[in-house]
């Protein structure tokens, strides 16, 4: 599912995945984002929301009664009254010395930060988790401008595991 309008067959495909009663353990949504749609902020909102009720109408338990007002925006997993429904959006890393000019303007590191800013705010309206790795990546290497090394992907890694072990799974 890297672009919107999502395939219909993506999405019926997604759909054979949740199982429509609630697993004995939680499912931790991780949403990656690429350059797909040139950091275009409602194509990227259009596309989680189309996840997001397409999650929702296959695995009707993960649909929040309500957020715990004690949880704190930040705080992962946000508390519901039937358990978690842990998610987290990860957005793009910082671009490289090689990235080809014409990819600057659009693709560049100003709207690359700016981009990663205004998911943040965009994702926590929704209720789910944002990880951004501009900063993170800024002085990674990167081979072709755009993607980072083994490095930098075994610390995005690191970062998700991190996010992971802090769910509490026992609201589940």
């Amino acid at each position: 599912m890297i672009r919107f309008p999502i395939p219909a067959e993506e999405l019926t495909r997604f759909r054979g995945l949740l199982p429509p009663t609630k697993p004995k353990s939680p499912y931790a949504f991780i949403f990656g984002h690429g350059l797909w749609n040139d950091l275009d902020l409602q194509a990227t909102l259009d596309w989680l929301d189309t996840i997001l009720e397409t999650s929702i109408s296959a695995a009707p338990w993960l649909q929040p009664n309500f957020f715990s007002s004690s949880a704190s925006r930040t705080s992962p997993g946000k508390r519901r009254e039937s358990g978690l429904w842990p998610r987290l959006f990860l957005t793009p890393n910082a671009a490289g010395k090689e990235k080809p000019d014409e990819w600057l303007r659009s693709q560049g590191n100003k709207a690359l930060m700016i981009f990663e800013e205004a998911v943040g705010i965009e994702a926590g309206r929704r209720g789910v988790e944002h990880l951004g790795t501009w900063n993170m990546s800024i002085q990674s290497n990167m081979f072709d401008g755009v993607h980072v090394d083994l490095k930098g992907n075994l610390i995005k890694a690191m970062m998700v595991l991190n996010w992971l072990n802090l769910l509490e799974v026992e609201k589940f």
